[in-house]
């Protein structure tokens, strides 16, 4: 019985030491798979990392573009409104002042009728 159950340790032994072979050669196969994989892309990462970085380069124009445009249309904002709110300053004086010669010409009107 000894001799058989030797020889079941012994077999188990041997399925475990085909399994870890098997485990170690397919670890080797991955990272070489990964390591050639890796080789033929590394060129067109490089590619595709220029594109990106160009366009980065492209789009921070634009907005810096676009940031100059927005400023000069609120300071352009800014100026037409101080514009409007000075000839709407004119035009209440000058209705002020139509109105106080109104009352002038009323209040002649009356003197002239009364006397």
């Amino acid at each position: 019985m000894i001799s058989i159950k030797n020889l079941i340790n012994d077999r188990k032994e041997q399925k475990r030491k085909e399994r870890t072979k098997s485990l170690t050669l397919a670890a080797i196969l991955g990272a070489t798979a990964g390591a050639v994989a890796a080789f033929f892309i590394a060129p067109q990462s490089d590619n595709i990392n220029k594109s990106i970085n160009k366009a980065k380069g492209k789009v921070s124009e634009v907005l810096e573009t676009g940031k100059d445009k927005v400023e000069e249309l609120i300071n352009l904002g800014k100026e037409k409104l101080q514009e409007g709110k000075d000839k709407i300053e004119a035009v209440n004086a000058d209705v002020k002042e139509g109105k106080e010669k109104l009352q002038d010409t009323k209040e002649n009107i009356k003197e002239d009728l009364k006397g």
